[in-house]
């Protein structure tokens, strides 16, 4: 995929989000980390920038989002929940003037989604509700799809937290946990289904599994897009993690890679992810209710100022 932009102007709810932005990959999916919704969108074709041009094999994205060659997903978006699986994906199908497309059948079977295709959506957990909105990209026969990262654990915290969902008590339909069976289950669908298209993935975090599945990976950092590096990953310098319960166990599960600063509060150094230590929270059955990346590379050990840490 040949994904080109020349000094590109962006504006975002407050004024210009980047100005003479440059990039150029020609590699197949791409992961952007910290990439913002806006500029996202932009690059699909949704908009045109304010300045400069954007293009995807030479051909303007806007050019392709007119003629649905292109789609942006938004993998927790809305979907009406008394219509069942299959009816969503043929009423997406529809929308589409294009004579070749996946067949309502075939994308049910490739997205492993047979055996719910009569359940309504609004019985379906948050893990497959993602998945359906990963498969209707798919069915729609778009060559370009841009979207968020479907492994982003709980899509209304802060953009630099990650908040638990059982702290908030029982919902009707079932969340999205911290497990690696979530995780790996919409990683693979966004990998092995989308196989044969083109794929931009943005996401607010610090880390992504897909880094691990043979994308391209760059940061956007304020008003450039590099290549994803070890150096740029641990800029942050280390996690402040509120843990709920047995804070014991997390802290030796992370052993010397971690600091307890208060009773409910651990400093774990920048070496480890985000991933890592909520990997490292379910070996021990404790129950993390924060994890913050700091931006500071050495942070004092003495307890931080009120305005660091949610409780």
């Amino acid at each position: 995929m040949s994904l080109s932009i020349v000094a590109a102007r962006v504006d975002g709810p407050g004024g210009p989000l980047v100005d003479e932005l440059s990039f150029a990959s020609n590699e197949k999916k791409i992961v952007v980390l910290g990439m913002p919704r806006d500029l996202a969108e932009t690059i699909a074709g949704l908009r045109a920038p304010s300045a400069g041009s954007i293009f995807l094999d030479a051909r303007p994205t806007v050019e392709l989002f007119r003629t649905q060659r292109s789609r942006f997903t938004w993998t927790d978006a809305p979907l009406p929940g008394t219509w069942s699986v299959e009816s969503y994906l043929g009423w997406t199908r529809r929308l589409v003037d294009r004579t070749t497309m996946p067949t309502v059948d075939e994308t049910l079977r490739r997205f492993s989604l047979v055996p719910t295709r009569r359940e309504k959506i609004e019985k379906l957990s948050r893990t497959f509700r993602r998945k359906l909105a990963i498969a209707g990209a798919y069915v729609s026969g778009a060559e370009f799809i841009v979207l968020d990262d479907p492994t982003a654990r709980w899509t209304t915290a802060p953009r630099d937290a990650r908040v638990s969902p059982r702290l908030f008590g029982p919902r009707p339909v079932p969340e999205v946990e911290f497990s690696s069976e979530a995780e790996a289950e919409l990683t693979s669908t966004l990998v092995d289904g989308l196989s044969d298209r083109r794929l931009l993935v943005f996401s607010a975090n610090e880390e992504s599994p897909l880094l691990d599945r043979g994308f391209s990976a760059h940061r956007f950092f304020g008003a450039t897009i590099t290549p994803f590096t070890a150096t740029s990953a641990d800029a942050h310098g280390g996690h402040l993690v509120s843990v709920a319960e047995n804070v014991e166990a997390l802290l030796a599960a992370l052993g010397s890679n971690a600091t307890q600063r208060s009773a409910h509060l651990l400093f774990v150094g920048g070496a480890v992810s985000a991933v890592e230590i909520f990997r490292a929270a379910e070996s021990a059955s404790a129950l993390v209710s924060e994890v913050r990346p700091l931006r500071t590379r050495a942070p004092s050990l003495q307890s931080p100022p009120e305005n660091e840490v949610s409780t």
